[in-house]
């Protein structure tokens, strides 16, 4: 997991240089105009998927991880809590779905509040809960970057 700002990851590109196919996207595009659903941007490689929401309490949030694509999380509105554990540490609930890149889990982990400007990279090992509220509920448009853990 990688908690940081967008400003660092474009102004750092040797630290994430197996990201590098993400700076294009992230630096031509203004995030905040992106309209829900899924956004091309080089095939199943690298796609966007904007999603509008209320955050709520951890209690109604579901533990997930992918196997096949890294999240690059962005709010670009609102405040929102991700809790992310290491997947050694939780419980799996589900098997893993292959048409969907998902599986399920239980457990317990550390916030991080996310609000615009800021980035989180989840692997394969980062057991995540995206959109959970800070403090209180809150509107919020996130856009997840889906980059293919094979791409690099």
């Amino acid at each position: 997991m990688i908690f940081d700002s967008i400003r660092n990851f474009l102004d750092q590109p040797k630290m994430y240089r197996p990201f590098a196919a993400v700076v294009p996207f992230l630096r031509d595009t203004s995030l905040a105009t992106l309209t829900p659903g899924r956004h091309e941007i080089d095939g199943e490689r690298l796609f966007a998927v904007v999603h509008h929401y209320q955050s709520k309490p951890a209690a109604e949030g579901l533990w997930e991880a992918h196997r096949r694509y890294y999240d690059i999380q962005l709010v670009t509105e609102g405040v929102e809590e991700i809790i992310v554990a290491p997947i050694e540490t939780v419980k799996k609930t589900t098997e893993y779905d292959a048409g969907k890149d998902v599986q399920f889990f239980s457990g317990k982990g550390q916030p991080f509040r996310m609000e615009d400007g800021l980035l989180m990279i989840l692997g394969p090992q980062d057991v995540h809960m995206p959109g959970t509220m800070a403090t209180t509920p809150s509107a919020v448009k996130k856009v997840v970057l889906k980059y293919l853990v094979d791409s690099h």
